[in-house]
């Protein structure tokens, strides 16, 4: 059979068609994803999730020291959006039996990459530690079944009196950022 044009297509579905993109999206700059190796035996598996040097400074981002460990969970359809700190970096961790969409904005002036969106699923069985420099509003959804956990280092300790933590709308760039891709 010979192969069909766009114009051979219904008209009122051919308004609607897209091509799904399938090369890697562009990386804000600073954001760093690091993969991780999961080791997996017959009885559970298990994540070395960093080193740290005596300093505190994880050995695999060495200019990251750890000020502090927190544990967060995000229940079915939550979403904890839009983050921002202006001194503080994090270091995101979401267990392999937790799955979220994460996505990252660079509001940073002088950056190369200044309002570049990015979007990643975290967890789900492939490990990974993700770096987010100061200046890049950050958040995560949940729009699965089960509830997930994320596990994040700081490099500074909260102070409840003078918090580094300014806040946006959940859904300042649209709330279809938050949901499931369907497709």
């Amino acid at each position: 059979m010979p192969p069909v044009d766009r114009q051979d297509l219904d008209p009122a579905l051919s308004e609607t068609l897209s091509t799904q993109k399938y090369g890697t999206q562009q990386a804000i700059d600073g954001l760093r994803v690091l993969p991780l190796k999961a080791h997996r035996d017959d009885s559970g598996s298990f994540v070395e999730l960093g080193r740290l040097d005596q300093a505190g400074a994880l050995l695999s981002m060495p200019d990251f020291a750890v000020r502090q460990i927190n544990h967060s969970v995000l229940l079915p359809g939550g979403v904890k959006a839009w983050h921002l700190h202006l001194s503080q970096d994090d270091v995101w961790f979401v267990p392999e039996n937790s799955r979220v969409i994460a996505a990252f904005r660079d509001l940073r002036r002088n950056s190369p990459s200044k309002g570049q969106l990015q979007r990643v699923t975290l967890g789900g069985g492939e490990p990974s530690l993700v770096r987010i420099p100061a200046g890049v509003a950050h958040g995560l959804a949940n729009p699965f079944e089960t509830p997930a956990a994320l596990i994040y280092l700081v490099d500074q300790v909260f102070d409840p009196a003078d918090p580094d933590e300014r806040r946006l709308p959940w859904d300042v760039w649209g709330a279809e950022i938050w949901e499931r891709t369907r497709g």
